[in-house]
């Protein structure tokens, strides 16, 4: 969870694809493969990651893992 500027409509559904990167304020800082990793991990698992966002308020990315 952050406070930060929110993820864009437009931008959600890339935000897990490799090399995509939605914050162009950020100029070279980043690779855009974080997201990827992550979503590779957590499917890796059979889980879930959901994201929920608020434009100039917040970003939360709820992580669901099944119990082994």
């Amino acid at each position: 969870m952050d406070n930060g500027i929110g993820i864009s409509d437009k931008d959600r559904p890339y935000i897990f694809t490799r090399l995509y990167k939605c914050d162009s304020s950020r100029g070279i800082r980043g690779n855009g493969l974080g997201l990827a990793i992550v979503q590779e991990l957590i499917n890796a698992h059979k889980g879930t990651i959901i994201l929920n966002s608020k434009i100039n308020k917040e970003t939360i990315f709820t992580i669901h893992l099944p119990r082994i």
